[in-house]
């Protein structure tokens, strides 16, 4: 749909794919609503019809990130807990990998309970698991992929670990060390 002046209209959702592009193109710092304007082809007044200001476009990008983070089937049975969690990590630090600055962008967004629904309300079909476990778990698991992410975002670190670790194989123990330790201390 356009505008009366033929211009392609703004919603929201393109709004935080372009910037989403603009974080994977041009990084973090670069990420300014008169650069995203410019992109978009508007003036930057134009964004807070849909976004208050810079913060809440950050939490949508945040959110937009979760959201892609593919949608595995809850565990039917008690014992594949485990196997979900290690899914669920390895799946959201993919998609992590899959866009510059993702890390600083989660670290500058304010970060609210209701930016992960899909996630919790996943968790929150795992039988077993009450409220509070539901928060922890999804607080553990995104705790230590976002980590262990920014770290692989710094040249000195990536240094570090590529001669000190196997990366990818040490990210999976350490994802499956928790995997063990969560459904254990859970009963899950």
């Amino acid at each position: 749909m356009q505008t009366a002046k033929g211009r392609p209209r703004l919603e929201k959702a393109g709004i935080v794919e372009s910037a989403i592009g603009l974080l994977n193109d041009d990084g973090y710092e670069a990420l300014t609503l008169r650069k995203l304007a410019a992109r978009l082809g508007v003036q930057a007044p134009a964004l807070y019809w849909h976004f208050a200001d810079r913060a809440a476009l950050l939490e949508a990008m945040v959110t937009e990130l979760q959201d892609r983070v593919p949608v595995a089937p809850v565990p039917m049975t008690r014992g594949e807990t485990g196997d979900w969690i290690l899914a669920r990590g390895i799946a959201f630090r993919q998609i992590l990998h899959a866009i510059r600055d993702s890390v600083r962008l989660f670290a500058e967004a304010t970060i609210n309970p209701t930016m992960d629904v899909q996630f919790t309300e996943m968790l929150s079909r795992i039988e077993g698991l009450d409220r509070r476990q539901v928060v922890y778990l999804a607080a553990v698991l995104n705790s230590y992929v976002l980590g262990w992410v920014h770290y692989e975002q710094q040249p000195e670190m990536v240094r570090f670990m590529g001669e000190n670790l196997d990366v990818e194989a040490d990210f999976e123990a350490g994802l499956r060390a928790i995997a063990i330790g969560i459904t254990a201390q859970m009963g899950v």
